[in-house]
């Protein structure tokens, strides 16, 4: 049966009491030819009410306009630390595009003072005939940001993009890469969003990433420090592509800490997954397993 995929991102990653952060939820369906599109989807994001505030109206993208409802929960997530529920309903006259596009934004104003963490949790009810909805981020967890901030030699942003040859592989690329690859090969890879701040050259205390392609799996990478890509290099089931990019050692103590990850049969996927991911993929995602710290950046 069709299937549809929603993921939510939220921005800004730092920030104080009283700011506001955003919230943006996309779509993308996976269907045969012959299958019809959805063209129905109802949508709660749920919260907790003394820790965050929704700010009206919703910002809806793409020219899909929903229905909005903000009030006391009416569905059990599972989350007792949730009591209200945004829920953004949609009944088009046209289906939902089957490539990956933004739903809306919703803000949120985060409290004052705010000092740990508070947990949005995404449930939704999916179109007539569809499989239930492939929830790639069911919980967001927005932490304080009295940690580690992105040091001013991090100031290239790195995007993510997942493999459709080899679905659950990865590839990490700077600007102009990502623009490339949205305009040569969106059929080979789908865009996530932005990844982590990294730098495009060297400097005092930072440690060079090298990229390497498999050869026997389409779609897949492999990130490595240089140490590491000696032995890489010996191996002829990696070609090496050059510099990534680069970022502080994993033992630095400078900024944020992001993990590696292979899948569950050992093989190398090119998951690099930051805290929160990271404890994600831990409790729900069995399908993979983790390398260990990979090194440092911003967020």
């Amino acid at each position: 049966m069709a299937r549809q995929t929603i993921r939510s991102v939220f921005a800004p990653q730092d920030f104080n009491p009283g700011d506001e952060i955003t919230i943006t939820t996309s779509q993308e369906v996976e269907r045969q030819q012959n299958e019809p599109g959805a063209s129905s989807l109802t949508l709660r994001l749920h919260y907790q009410s003394n820790e965050l505030q929704f700010v009206d109206p919703v910002e809806f993208l793409g020219g899909l306009q929903g229905v909005v409802l903000d009030r006391d929960e009416t569905v059990d997530d599972g989350n007792p630390n949730t009591d209200r529920e945004l829920q953004v309903s949609y009944a088009l006259l046209q289906a939902f595009p089957d490539a990956q596009t933004d739903l809306f934004n919703a803000r949120f104003e985060v409290s004052d003072p705010f000092d740990g963490t508070t947990e949005v949790v995404t449930t939704g009810v999916e179109s007539t005939g569809f499989d239930p909805l492939n929830l790639i981020t069911p919980t967001l967890t927005i932490e304080s940001t009295d940690g580690p901030i992105a040091p001013d030699d991090l100031d290239t942003q790195i995007y993510r993009f997942e493999s459709r040859i080899t679905p659950g592989t990865f590839l990490f690329v700077g600007e102009a890469e990502r623009r490339s690859v949205l305009q040569n090969f969106a059929d080979q890879f789908r865009q996530q969003g932005e990844a982590f701040l990294a730098a495009d050259a060297p400097g005092t205390g930072l440690i060079r990433i090298n990229r390497f392609q498999s050869t026997n799996r389409l779609g897949t990478y492999f990130y490595a420090g240089e140490a590491e890509s000696v032995s890489v290099r010996q191996n002829p089931n990696w070609d090496e592509e050059g510099i990534a990019f680069y970022v502080y050692g994993a033992d630095s103590g400078i900024g944020t800490t992001f993990n590696r990850f292979k899948d569950s049969s050992g093989q190398h996927t090119g998951l690099l997954a930051g805290p929160d991911e990271t404890n994600n993929i831990l409790q729900n995602v069995p399908g993979f397993q983790s390398e260990g710290p990979a090194f440092n950046v911003g967020i």
